[in-house]
């Protein structure tokens, strides 16, 4: 069984984030990090601490809905394949000089670099990826034994980095080798994530109001 969960959990990660994936989920957590977002959104680009930051996204990689919050800032962002929408509480706005953010989606292009900064830290395929699909060859697997968190029964997964422990995965150890739980703690920071309603989808909400930065004019509402 070892060696059958340490390869499931090394060939899944591989396949984390290719464009052939669109296996729905649910990631929520967090991640403390000593860097920060600096964010394109305005001109000139805001820089925002990141420090600890709280997440919780559903669906594809393409197709999904997330929260972040990042100590007093709170931003909602929907994926809806290359639209890309992004709403803020009034700090977060204040801080991207953009108000109408409170009330309105800023609407962007999933290619638009102004995106990308979001898509980063919310896209539930993209933050799995981040944590399990590692190339660098001083991480390793290594399976031990069943253990059951609230997300179910599955075999922990020790990650160690030059022979030292920095984090443990638990995989289900029924059905599908899905990953239920990663947490990860090194000198760069840390990440703490559960992840539930494995290829359950999620449709995103109707976007009924919204804005292109660049023109700052209202934008024909989307469904």
């Amino acid at each position: 069984m070892s060696g059958t969960y340490t390869a499931s959990i090394e060939a899944f990660a591989r396949t984390l984030g290719s464009s052939e994936d669109s296996v729905a989920s649910s990631v929520s957590g967090s991640v403390t990090t000593p860097s920060a977002l600096v964010s394109a959104v305005t001109d000139p680009p805001q820089v925002v601490p990141l420090n600890s930051i709280s997440i919780d996204s559903r669906g594809t990689d393409d197709s999904y809905v997330a929260e972040l919050i990042i100590g007093n800032l709170s931003a909602s962002v929907v994926r809806k394949g290359e639209d890309v929408y992004l709403k803020a509480n009034d700090e977060f706005a204040q801080r991207l000089l953009l108000p109408r953010m409170v009330t309105s989606w800023l609407h962007l292009k999933v290619s638009d670099q102004r995106a990308k900064d979001f898509i980063t830290l919310t896209s539930p395929v993209g933050l799995i990826g981040l944590v399990l699909k590692n190339p660098d060859p001083s991480v390793a697997y290594t399976t031990g034994s069943i253990t059951t968190v609230s997300e179910g029964t599955g075999v922990q997964v020790l990650l160690t980095e030059n022979n030292l422990l920095v984090g443990t995965a638990v995989v289900a150890s029924r059905g599908v080798p899905w990953p239920l739980r990663v947490r990860i703690a090194d000198s760069t920071g840390s990440v703490d994530f559960t992840m539930k309603d494995w290829n359950v989808e999620v449709v995103p909400p109707k976007i009924d109001s919204t804005f292109n930065v660049t023109e700052g004019q209202p934008a024909p509402a989307t469904g």
